[in-house]
């Protein structure tokens, strides 16, 4: 992935063990282990955030579909904000601000078929 795509509306394919998945989204933020996008869960409508680990990432495209409905998402006012950033740097990070910002997450783990939802109430980890 490359600086030069962020702010833009891109497709990743995603493995898990059981399930191959597309998530499409403005990609906010990278690192060599995170993936951060504005998500874009169903047709023209960016519906949260969404953290995806790089490793399962197998390929990420952007080609004439998703630059048609970032069109439609930019006319709509959706497209990414200066204020949207998540610190994407460790876990700890993340998941404490996601806790601090929005009182609640999703962890979907090795299998699309089952998720968690939690909040960070204390972090005794240093």
């Amino acid at each position: 992935m490359e600086k030069k795509y962020l702010g833009q509306l891109l497709t990743l394919k995603f493995e898990y063990t059981d399930e191959i998945v597309e998530y499409t989204g403005y990609l906010l933020d990278f690192n060599d282990e995170w993936v951060l996008l504005k998500y874009n869960n169903v047709d023209y409508v960016v519906d949260g955030y969404i953290v995806l680990r790089n490793k399962y990432v197998s390929h990420f495209k952007r080609d004439s579909r998703e630059k048609f409905i970032q069109k439609i998402l930019d006319l709509k006012g959706q497209q990414p904000k200066d204020n949207e950033k998540i610190p994407i740097a460790d876990l700890k990070t993340m998941l404490t601000h996601l806790s601090e910002k929005f009182g609640m997450f999703q962890f979907n783990m090795r299998t699309n078929k089952t998720s968690w939802l939690g909040k960070v109430k204390k972090n005794n980890r240093r």
